[in-house]
């Protein structure tokens, strides 16, 4: 929802990146609600794997919120370049695991977590962006509608089923879990011909073993993808602590 622009601030020459939606032709009130409510969500979490919010501006019909610019890329390009070890995959994904984890213990599921959202500073520190489909904290579904929405190749199994009562921060570990099994696979657990192939598969189908991986990683990237989310790690919090504790050599 909205465009995204790269803007220059002339006085501080600081570069931000800037989301919009204009007048009436380009939303209707429920979407600028929604834009405030992802406005509002974002600027709660202070962390430094989440997105900043600089500013936020409403005039008649058009919304502004104002971000801060990351240069470095996506996750996204990053696994289109070349496969992660299973060391550089967790350290990527701990952080921002500790991102959502921040959205999580205040009650807000993202449900979009994909490698297009992302983003790396200019020191390559991974932030989670983009949280224009998340829940809020008093479970309010910030995008209005009970319709299956997200990116197929992320969805967990709920989400796919278009089950949205049971989409809570077990979603997010699904996806955290779909780009660690990217990451190192060099291809995506459910590769379908189409989105409504790869939702089928999401929901019936267990994703190809991975190999040639450490076995506690291979353990915790299996959690993650359980179909049942009662079988993942309840939130992003008890993720990161598994993949803390295999990057420090650890028993899981």
């Amino acid at each position: 929802m909205g465009v995204v622009y790269l803007a220059r601030h002339r006085q501080l020459n600081r570069f931000a990146a800037v989301k919009m939606i204009l007048g009436p032709r380009h939303a209707d009130d429920a979407a600028r609600v929604r834009f405030r409510l992802e406005a509002e969500a974002i600027a709660s979490l202070e962390h430094p794997h989440v997105v900043r919010v600089l500013e936020f501006r409403e005039q008649g019909h058009d919304s502004v919120l104002v971000m801060e610019y990351l240069p470095g890329g996506s996750l996204d390009t990053r696994f289109r370049q070349a496969k992660l070890t299973a060391e550089e995959a967790a350290d990527v994904l701990l952080k921002v695991a500790r991102g959502v984890a921040a959205a999580h213990n205040l009650g807000i599921v993202h449900r979009d977590l994909k490698p297009g959202n992302i983003l790396f500073d200019a020191a390559g520190e991974p932030k989670v962006a983009d949280f224009g489909l998340a829940k809020g904290p008093t479970g309010a579904d910030l995008t209005g509608t009970e319709a299956v929405m997200g990116t197929p190749a992320y969805m967990s199994p709920e989400q796919a089923a278009g089950r949205t009562k049971l989409v809570g921060p077990p979603a997010d570990v699904w996806a955290i879990g779909a780009m660690l099994y990217e990451a190192v696979a060099g291809r995506r657990p459910f590769p379908g011909s189409s989105s409504v192939a790869v939702l089928a598969l999401v929901q019936s189908v267990e994703p190809p073993p991975l190999k040639h991986v450490p076995r506690d990683f291979a353990t915790i990237v299996n959690r993650c993808l359980a179909k049942e989310p009662e079988r993942r790690y309840p939130s992003a919090g008890e993720l990161a602590d598994d993949l803390e504790r295999f990057l420090h050599g650890e028993p899981i």
